[in-house]
């Protein structure tokens, strides 16, 4: 899970680059797992990960500029208005 939030990040650092994605789910580090007593394992995030500037990104995810689910909701409703609003918003930006 947290390889492609690892990745997004680092091509972030490219100018002109326009995420159209969902929002991750904001779980990103190591997991350490605990052994308990009776059988019972649990497990954790114990590194916390941040953008450059400190913004946390824990609990957050990465924020896509565009949301897809969004899009797959107007398209599935037979309405392609926001799918055209994308691509043309993607052809304005080259």
């Amino acid at each position: 899970m947290s390889q492609s939030k690892f990745t997004t990040m680092a091509i972030e650092k490219i100018s002109n680059i326009i995420k159209i994605d969902s929002q991750t789910a904001g779980a990103n580090g190591n997991v350490s797992v605990i052994n308990l007593p009776f059988g019972f394992i649990t497990s954790f995030s114990g590194l916390g990960i941040t953008f450059d500037d400190g913004t946390q990104t824990q609990r957050i995810g990465i924020v896509p500029y565009i949301e897809v689910q969004r899009i797959l909701q107007y398209i599935h409703k037979g309405d392609v208005t926001i799918l055209n609003f994308v691509i043309k918003f993607l052809i304005e930006q080259n």
